[in-house]
C-alpha cells in the first residue's frame, strides 16, 4: 500500500486537535467545579434582640470532608467604655465550651485578636477544629461562650450566654 503525504499530516493534526479539545475540557470542569467545593458554612444563633447575640457557626472545608470546624462568637451589647475597662482592667479572659447534649466535651480556643471591642458591643470568638459528622448527627451541640467581668460584685463574675444547637 501506497503512503499519501498528507494523510499523515492530517491524523496527526485530528490527534492533537482532540487531545487539546480534551484538555480544555478537562480545565473547564475543574474550574467550574470549584464552587461546589468551597467550604460550606451553618449558623446556630441565640439573641434576646437587647443584650446579647451568640452563635454557633460550623465550617465544612470541602463537601467531601465528614467533619467540621466550629466557631463561637458573642456580641455582648453594652457601652464602649465599659467593654474597653472589660478588656483593659480584666484581662480580656474568655472562654467557651463545646457541650453534646448535656455533657461537656471541649474546650474552645480564643481565636486570635479577641476579644475585641466595637461601638457598643464587646465581642468575643472562639473555635475548635474537627468535630466528626455523626456528632453533629447524634447529638445537639451547642457552646457556652462567656467572659470574666471583674467590674461585677465583689470579686467579679464570669457571664455565659448559650447558641443555638447544630
Amino acid at each position: 500500500m501506497e503512503r499519501r503525504r498528507g494523510m499523515t499530516h492530517s491524523l496527526r493534526t485530528r490527534l492533537f486537535g482532540v487531545l487539546a479539545g480534551l484538555a480544555m475540557t478537562a480545565g473547564l470542569l475543574t474550574a467550574t467545579g470549584s464552587p461546589a467545593a468551597a467550604e460550606a458554612r451553618n449558623q446556630y444563633c441565640n439573641y434576646d434582640n437587647s443584650t446579647f447575640n451568640a452563635c454557633l457557626t460550623s465550617i465544612r472545608p470541602t463537601v467531601w470532608h465528614r467533619w467540621v470546624n466550629l466557631t463561637a462568637t458573642l456580641s455582648a451589647w453594652m457601652d464602649t467604655g465599659r467593654a474597653q475597662e472589660i478588656v483593659n482592667r480584666c484581662g480580656g479572659a474568655i472562654e467557651a465550651t463545646l457541650w453534646y447534649g448535656n455533657q461537656a466535651r471541649r474546650s474552645m480556643k480564643p481565636s486570635a485578636g479577641w476579644p475585641q471591642v466595637f461601638p457598643g458591643e464587646l465581642g468575643v470568638s472562639l473555635y475548635t477544629e474537627v468535630v466528626p459528622d455523626e456528632d453533629i448527627n447524634n447529638y445537639d451541640v451547642y457552646a457556652t461562650i462567656g467572659y470574666w467581668d471583674c467590674l461585677q460584685g465583689a470579686n467579679g463574675v464570669w457571664v455565659h450566654y448559650r447558641t443555638s444547637a447544630a
